[in-house]
């Protein structure tokens, strides 16, 4: 549990990174590998003890890592590329935000329940300098 921690504590601050740097890249890498990690430790729990809402919540978080998947593709600024990057970010939004709620019912220590609060946080600032045109979502450096 200590690795997951730890790891999770990275993509966490690799998130909040690429929010500094206004940098869409680090803030999916950061999601894609929390997603991983999560699936991975949920069916863990699901393989202990065969209650369905571990397979949920590995499915909710494989699609985030899914989401997240990094991409070089350029951002050209186009409505349908603005629009398929608020969506992205708004749904890694509500999976985090469901993420508080789910950490209630389950196994895992309660401080996570803050790491999926700065999760559910870190995409909505983001759609916020996406729409005011002070980021591009696939900065590169």
């Amino acid at each position: 549990m200590v690795i997951q921690i730890i790891i999770t504590s990275f993509c966490i601050l690799l998130s909040l990174y690429g929010l500094y740097e206004k940098n869409g890249v680090y803030i999916k890498m950061g999601y894609f590998i929390y997603g991983i990690v999560v699936v991975i430790s949920e069916f863990n729990f699901f393989y202990l003890d065969p209650n369905p809402e571990h397979f949920a919540v590995a499915t909710l978080y494989g699609i985030q890592s899914l989401l997240a998947l990094p991409n070089k593709s350029e951002y050209d600024g186009s409505k349908f590329t603005k629009s398929a990057t608020i969506k992205i970010y708004t749904s890694l939004s509500l999976i985090n935000f469901f993420g508080i709620y789910i950490e209630g019912v389950t196994v895992v220590p309660n401080f996570v329940r803050y790491f999926h609060l700065v999760l559910a946080i870190i995409p909505l600032v983001f759609i916020f300098l996406v729409l005011r045109k002070k980021t591009d979502p696939s900065k590169q450096k």
